[in-house]
């Protein structure tokens, strides 16, 4: 079975007038499969002992948000089967919330593009944030990790500024 999944969500809200709203996310993931130590990129249990570290899947997900819905990001990874480490509500039976510290969701990109209208806030030049997710620390091998998100986000970001903020300076340019 393929690791990756592509694809839009929208999750039905109801919100407090009684309207029905949709809450659509675009999500992009890239599957590291079932990861022993072994193999190097497996995550590391609290005591960072790779014989006692578990056999789990993780899953690098790449969500963008169409509409600002609360929790919308959070249960459209729940609702296509991939929920957040360490997410307190929408967890599942293989959670490991009990071993972490907070939920593992980051705004890793934010841009806000120009705007020229008349709006109330007027943005001459675009706004591009890039912010690496400090997760690498679960896997061994932090170079692989980097590598998957460089990869999601050159196949998948529409914004050429942020996908040469994801590359930054120093890293080097990754084949496909």
């Amino acid at each position: 079975m393929d690791p990756r999944r592509n694809g839009t969500r929208a999750t039905q809200v109801v919100d407090v007038s009684a309207r029905v709203v949709f809450a659509q996310t675009r999500f992009f993931s890239a599957g590291l499969g079932q990861l022993s130590a072994a193999d190097g990129l497996a995550p590391l249990s609290l005591s960072n002992s790779k014989e006692t570290a578990p056999l789990a899947p993780r899953t690098l997900l790449l969500l963008r948000p169409y509409t600002g819905k609360t929790h919308q990001l959070r249960v459209a990874a729940k609702s296509v089967g991939l929920p957040l480490a360490g997410d307190p509500v929408y967890k599942d039976r293989y959670d490991s919330s009990a071993t972490l510290d907070r939920t593992y969701l980051h705004a890793t990109a934010l841009e806000i593009p120009a705007s020229k209208d008349d709006t109330s806030i007027c943005f001459p030049e675009s706004i591009s944030l890039w912010c690496p997710p400090p997760f690498a620390h679960f896997w061994q091998n932090e170079k692989e990790f980097n590598e998957v998100l460089q990869r999601l986000v050159d196949k998948h970001c529409e914004s050429a500024e942020l996908r040469a903020l994801c590359r930054g300076p120093y890293h080097e340019e990754i084949s496909p």
